[in-house]
């Protein structure tokens, strides 16, 4: 809306002085006009059209493109308006109701990183976490996200690169966690979510805790708690 209001604020401004100057001029006494205050009039009125069309045709345009960022800020199609959180997340590069390529977001790892990662640790990943790094469901989720487990709060605040194995392999020592565990979220007090090579719980680590990490759910009731709102 900013947008629309700068571009339109130059011409209807300058249409504005422009008007008033032909309405002075056609107000003047008949015996009072010459040909030069009529001429100026003309060009006057030539003006006021060309530049409330023209900003007019330029309010048009900065409406329709505010209204293309709108629908993608909210994952909707940009072209009809369609919700497309459920497609992107499927993978889907195209609009089920009018067809248009909307594409996806550029993927946190490849299919190759992610075979790499899972040689590194030993195990496969959870299918779902494996979609969204490939499919960049992660870069839309509005962080941080709070959600309940049994009446226990908790809050993801960060998804971290899976590319940074070296990083991961710290975390675990750190936290001395169990071999073969992948830290791949933290909250904003240093606590940390892991999963374990070819298993499919979600565990915790509280880092001012007893050290001792526990399980609070399977990574699809974890990934739908942070994905449904």
């Amino acid at each position: 809306m900013r947008r629309i209001l700068v571009i339109a604020a130059v011409p209807i401004g300058a249409a504005a002085v422009i008007g008033i100057f032909v309405l002075v001029a056609w107000l003047t006494p008949a015996g009072a006009r010459t040909t030069v205050s009529v001429c100026l009039a003309s060009i006057g009125i030539l003006m006021w059209v060309v530049l409330t069309m023209g900003s007019g045709r330029h309010i048009l345009k900065s409406f329709r493109e505010n209204r293309i960022d709108c629908r993608r800020e909210q994952g909707r199609c940009p072209t009809c308006g369609y919700d497309l959180r459920g497609t992107r997340r499927a993978g889907i590069p195209t609009c089920p109701e009018c067809g248009a390529t909307v594409g996806l977001d550029p993927p946190i790892a490849g299919a190759q990183d992610i075979a790499a990662i899972e040689r590194a640790l030993g195990g496969k990943l959870p299918d779902a976490l494996r979609i969204a790094y490939v499919n960049g469901a992660l870069q839309r989720l509005n962080l941080p996200i709070t959600f309940k487990l049994d009446a226990v709060k908790y809050i993801v605040a960060e998804f971290h690169d899976p590319l940074e194995i070296l990083a991961n392999d710290k975390r675990v020592a750190a936290a001395r966690l169990p071999d073969k565990a992948f830290v791949f979220a933290s909250d904003d007090f240093g606590n940390d979510y892991f999963i374990k090579a070819d298993g499919n719980g979600v565990y915790f680590w509280e880092h001012d805790g007893d050290g001792a990490p526990y399980p609070i759910c399977a990574f699809n009731e974890f990934w739908k708690k942070i994905t449904e709102k």
